[in-house]
Parts: structure tokens; C-alpha cells; sequence
């Protein structure tokens, strides 16, 4: 029951515990023990419920407030009243010692992992922004965090930018992601890509254009959920958008059309094993591969890497059948498949010298 807890709350929970298991005994011991005592009316009565609350109240705090119960005259009760104060002192000791730590360490926890936080954030660059963490941002993070992309995430809701941060280790910003103060602090001057993944159309909108405004380099994905807004996002700066409805659409005649090549696809990607993907490599111009063909640079030897496509510069139509003796210009973007780490070697040795 406890096991979600961290240490510092199961403790304080079992010193609580403890505190009210010695309460609760006290008080049937002196209802057990406790002799007749007085009714006021030169008569006697038994100890009520009330008077052997208030007689361990008073024994475990040690007020020292008159006693409700003759304590002196009877050995058993003694013995149980002295057993109860020095149990008490020690559980009430431990109770606000663990509380105290609970406080104090929590508080240093939270400044502390801060500070790491916003160290993270100063160091990033070239990473990628994920605002907002719901349901369609997950799958977002989990591949960021399977192909080592450095990225950080925005949210108002802070138990699941701590969930995630369990699970990714990546740092977060609590917040609403519009804000300009809080996409500086994204690091959105250094970033390399931003995705816009708000509840509504009208936000992530809003977002599109506030972080163009601050970084018209930065390269902006928007999810749209009604389709009609499309041309709204790519004219205000997104530079490309995915539609919730659209994909699922595609998918659905995929399943049907060609069910192996989706088989194919969600094997790769769920594959725990090996992380192959299909991955861009741009071709720096003065790399030393550039004007190489893929027969001389031997990318799949080397890298073990498989071209599937090239888009040289300046063109729009992709090259599906490179010819392996032909020269690959500098500038041209290379499609290949490949496990990820394979996939970022190549990637430093083609981008330049």
C-alpha cells in the first residue's frame, strides 16, 4: 500500500502509526486498570472512556496536570504508567524527528533537483521543445528518449511531468507553455525544434506563433484536431502539422491495404532489443563523404546502415533507387534505416570535418 510512497512519506505514515497504537493502548490500559474513583457525590464510579483519554494524553505529553486517576496507591498501574511515558517519549521523538526530516528534506529535495533542472535546461542545445504532456505528447517523448534526442517538456500539470520525469529522467518546466518567459527558460534560442501539442487548436495556434517569433529558425510541428485549421498553422509558422484524425484514418486503411508493411513498422519500433529506424543524415558540403558514391563510401559496411532514398539539394522528388556508382552531392539528405546509435555515428562522420 505504501510502495508509491518514497522513504521519507512511509516513514512519517508509520511514525503516525506508531503514535496511535501507543495512544490506543494507554487508553484501554487505564480503562482496564484504572481503580473507582470518585463521582463527586461522596460516591465512587469507574473510570469513563473521556478520563483515560485525557489521563494518556496528559502521560504521553508530560504536562503534568493533576491526575484524573490515583496512580500512587495501585503497583499495576504504576508499572503500566511508567512503561506508557517511556514508550511515549520514544515514539513521540521518533514522530517528530521523521516529521521535521519530512518538512526540511523535503523542501532541500525539491530546491535541490530544481537547481539540477535548470542546469540541464542551460545546457541544452540543439534539442527539441514538447509542450504539453498528454496523451498524444507521450508516445513524442517515448520516441525522443528511445533515439537519444535531447528534448524537455512543458505542462501545467505537475504529476505528470513528474511521471514522465521518473521514467525519462528528462527535465521539465511547469507552466503554461505560451509563455514567453518559459519557453526562454526551454532554452528556444538554442533549440532545434519545437512540438506544439496543446488541448486545443486556439493554443497551440498561439503557441506556433509566440515561438516563431522567438526563434524563426526553429523548426515547428503542430497537432491540429480540426482539419479546416490546417492552412491557419502552416501560414502563421508551423512547418508541419499532424492531424489526430488524419493519421488514425491512414492507419486504418493501412491495416487493411497492407497489413505487413504496418506489422513491419510497429515491430521495428517496439522492438526492445534493437532501436532500428528510418532516419535523415544531411550531407554536409564539405564533408569528406560528399561527391562519394555509396558504393565507395560503403555506408552499410561501415555504419551498417541501408540507404533507401536521397533528396539532393534544391529538389523536391526524392531518388527511391540511388544508382550505388553515382556521386552524392554535398547539401543532398540521405534516408536510411539502421539501429539509432549507427544511425548518430554516421550522422558526425558525414556532417563535416
Amino acid at each position: 500500500m505504501l510502495k508509491h510512497l518514497d522513504e521519507t512519506q512511509q516513514q512519517l505514515i508509520k511514525a503516525l502509526l506508531m503514535v496511535f497504537l501507543v495512544f490506543v493502548l494507554g487508553t484501554i490500559g487505564f480503562k482496564i486498570l484504572a481503580p473507582e474513583v470518585p463521582d463527586g457525590n461522596g460516591g465512587t464510579r469507574t473510570a469513563g472512556w473521556l478520563t483515560c483519554i485525557y489521563m494518556t494524553i496528559i502521560s504521553l505529553t508530560t504536562v503534568g496536570y493533576g491526575e484524573s486517576v490515583p496512580v500512587q496507591d495501585d503497583p499495576a498501574l504504576m508499572v503500566f504508567t511508567s512503561l506508557l511515558l517511556l514508550s511515549g517519549i520514544g515514539v513521540l521523538t521518533y514522530f517528530f524527528g521523521t516529521l521535521t526530516a519530512f518538512f526540511i528534506e523535503g523542501s532541500l529535495t525539491h530546491v535541490f533537483r530544481r537547481r539540477k533542472m535548470k542546469a540541464q535546461l542551460s545546457e541544452l542545445e540543439d534539442h527539441f521543445i514538447v509542450c504539453g504532456a498528454g496523451e498524444t505528447s507521450i508516445n513524442a517523448i517515448r520516441e525522443l528518449h528511445t533515439t537519444s534526442r535531447p528534448f524537455t517538456v512543458i505542462d501545467i500539470e505537475e504529476s505528470q511531468l513528474e511521471e514522465l520525469h521518473q521514467r525519462y529522467e528528462m527535465p521539465y518546466i511547469l507552466g503554461d507553455a505560451s509563455e514567453e518567459e518559459l519557453l526562454e527558460e526551454a532554452g528556444i534560442a538554442r533549440a532545434k525544434g519545437l512540438l506544439a501539442c496543446l488541448p486545443t487548436d486556439k493554443d497551440n495556434l498561439f503557441l506556433v506563433l509566440t515561438a516563431k517569433q522567438m526563434n524563426d529558425k526553429l523548426r515547428i510541428i503542430a497537432k491540429v484536431q480540426d482539419p479546416s485549421n490546417n492552412q491557419k498553422f502552416l501560414k502563421h509558422g508551423a512547418d508541419g502539422i499532424a492531424s489526430p484524425q488524419v493519421i488514425g484514418g491512414m492507419r486504418l486503411v493501412s491495416e487493411m491495404i497492407r497489413p505487413h508493411v504496418v506489422s513491419f513498422l510497429d515491430i521495428m519500433l517496439r522492438d526492445k532489443d534493437r532501436t532500428m529506424r528510418i532516419e535523415e543524415v544531411l550531407m554536409a558540403e564539405d564533408s569528406s563523404y560528399a561527391g562519394r558514391s555509396l558504393k565507395e563510401a560503403s555506408y552499410r559496411q561501415k555504419f551498417k546502415m541501408q540507404v533507401l532514398a536521397i533528396l539532393p539539394p534544391g529538389l523536391t522528388k526524392f531518388n527511391y533507387t540511388p544508382d550505388a556508382d553515382e556521386p552524392i552531392r554535398g547539401g543532398s539528405t540521405l534516408v536510411v534505416l539502421g539501429e539509432a546509435d549507427n544511425v548518430a555515428e554516421m550522422r558526425k562522420a558525414v556532417e563535416g570535418d
